[in-house]
């Protein structure tokens, strides 16, 4: 969550449904632990009846927000581990050429933005916080 709830001040529109069911989902979770570890540490006279209850809940939940995520993951890191090195002596050449082809005259310039150090402050650029 510290790494998430930050990224949501980001989307610039209405968040897309399943950014909505991940949130939904991940709220439910920590409300769920929350009272699960109330009940089990404060309230044991309830534990022998909500506590089997909480845990099937949150199974379904986790299992709910895995499946919502895993298959997106998975397919994020096929295509990271076939990409193009981007970094690599041909995508530096071929960036220094589109450089001088969109009119930016300036080598020096040419040389930091084909460079391995300027395509990585450009894709933070792109990326975000």
């Amino acid at each position: 969550m510290i790494k998430m709830v930050p990224r949501m001040w980001n989307y610039q529109i209405e968040f897309p449904a399943r950014t909505v069911m991940h949130l939904t989902l991940g709220m439910a979770i920590g409300a769920l632990l929350f009272v699960k570890i109330v009940i089990v540490r404060f309230y044991r006279h309830l534990e022998s009846d909500l506590a089997p209850m909480l845990g099937a809940s949150l199974l379904i939940c986790t299992v709910l927000l895995i499946g919502l995520s895993a298959p997106f993951a998975f397919r994020e890191s096929c295509l990271q581990a076939s990409a193009l090195d981007v970094f690599g002596d041909d995508s530096l050449q071929r960036v220094q050429r589109h450089l001088e082809t969109a009119g930016l005259a300036s080598e020096e310039r040419r040389g930091f933005f084909g460079s391995s150090d300027g395509l990585e402050v450009g894709r933070d650029v792109l990326s975000g916080p």
